[in-house]
C-alpha cells in the first residue's frame, strides 16, 4: 500500500536539502509539478520505481531505494508489523554510515591497508548472514566489531572497514529482499579464495561488483 505521508516526508527533506523543487527536479530527473504534487500527498499511485532509484540517487543518504520501494508498495510484506521493522533497520543502518562518514571524511588508506580491508569487510558481511542479524541492528554491528577487532590498534583502518562494511550491506539490502540476500551472498561465495593472493580477491570482488552493476542497469 502507498504510504504518501511517508513519501511526503522524504520528498520535503530532499527538497530542503536542494533549496528548491526546482532544483531537486533537475537533480533527479523527475518533473517539478509531480513532486510538489506527491508532496502535498495528492496521487494516489506512486512513482515507478525508474523514478524512485532516481530519488534515491539523488537523496544524499536521506532514503534508499529499498525503502523507497517498501513505502510505495512495490515490497510487500505479511504484516505492518514487519513492515516497520524493515524501515526501522534501513533507518538505523542509514544512521550508523552517517555518523561512520562524518568520522572518516578525510582517512586515506595505503595500498596494503586497502588490501587488508577487502578481505575484513568481505568477512563482515559474511558473519552478519551467516548470523542472521538482517533484521537485528544491534547485533550486525557487534558482529562487525567483533569481526574487525584485529583492526582496532589502527584506528583509520578499523572506521574505514565498518562503515564500508554497512554501506556495502545496506547496498544489499537494497538490490534484494531479504529471503534473496542469503544465496546471493552464497553465490559470491562460491569461488574459493583460499589459493588467492591479496590482489587477486580484490579483482574477483571487483568483477563481482561489475557483474552487480550490469545486471542492476539492464
Amino acid at each position: 500500500m502507498f504510504d504518501k505521508e511517508k513519501f511526503s516526508d522524504i520528498l520535503i527533506k530532499i527538497k530542503d536539502l536542494y533549496g528548491s523543487v526546482r532544483k531537486f527536479s533537475d537533480i533527479c530527473d523527475f518533473n517539478r509539478n509531480s513532486i510538489s504534487l506527491y508532496i502535498n500527498k495528492k496521487p494516489d499511485s506512486p512513482p515507478t520505481p525508474k523514478i524512485l532509484q532516481k530519488i534515491a540517487d539523488a537523496s544524499k543518504g536521506i532514503t534508499t531505494y529499498r525503502e523507497l520501494m517498501i513505502i510505495c508498495g512495490y515490497i510487500n510484506f505479511e504484516s505492518e508489523q514487519e513492515k516497520n521493522s524493515d524501515l526501522d533497520v534501513l533507518n538505523k543502518i542509514r544512521d550508523e554510515v552517517k555518523l561512520m562518514s562524518d568520522k572518516q571524511s578525510n582517512i586515506k588508506l595505503t595500498d596494503e591497508e586497502a588490501k587488508q580491508a577487502n578481505v575484513y569487510i568481505y568477512n563482515s558481511i559474511k558473519n552478519i548472514i551467516e548470523n542472521k542479524a538482517t533484521n537485528d541492528p544491534n547485533k550486525m554491528l557487534k558482529i562487525i566489531v567483533t569481526t574487525l577487532a584485529p583492526l582496532m590498534s589502527n584506528k583509520n583502518l578499523f572506521l574505514y572497514c565498518v562503515r564500508e562494511t554497512i554501506l556495502q550491506y545496506t547496498q544489499l539490502l537494497q538490490e534484494f529482499d531479504n529471503d534473496k540476500i542469503i544465496q546471493e551472498f552464497n553465490l559470491n561465495r562460491t569461488i574459493d579464495v583460499s589459493d588467492l593472493s591479496d590482489e587477486e580477491i580484490i579483482e574477483v570482488r571487483s568483477y563481482i561488483d561489475y557483474l552487480k552493476s550490469k545486471r542492476k542497469n539492464k
